[in-house]
């Protein structure tokens, strides 16, 4: 303690110079095992690019989809065709009532 008030109630603390520590600016670390080398240097796996029939596929399903959407905006789409019942059920000729 370097100095006591006790009319002020205060206390003012010093550190000794002589008790301090050195501190070196650079932390040790530990040393690092073969094992965890071996798994940081491992050579990671390249992701492959798809081939082209795939992106070729993939640009024809997007094209299919805005000609539905354009269609469908358009109004061609408002005629559904008959299902299998449907066929079965009526000829060609006749209309349901």
């Amino acid at each position: 303690m370097e100095k006591v008030d006790l009319e002020g109630k205060e206390v003012i603390f010093t550190r000794d110079p002589s008790a301090q520590k050195k501190r070196s600016k650079r932390k040790r670390r530990k040393p690092v095992s073969a094992a965890f080398k071996a798994l940081a240097l491992k050579r990671r796996k390249r992701r492959r690019q798809p081939s082209r029939s795939k992106i070729a596929e993939a640009q024809a399903r997007m094209k299919n989809l805005l000609r539905r959407r354009t269609d469908d905006q358009m109004g061609l789409r408002k005629f559904r065709p008959r299902n299998s019942y449907e066929k079965r059920l009526y000829k060609p000729d006749e209309k349901p009532r």
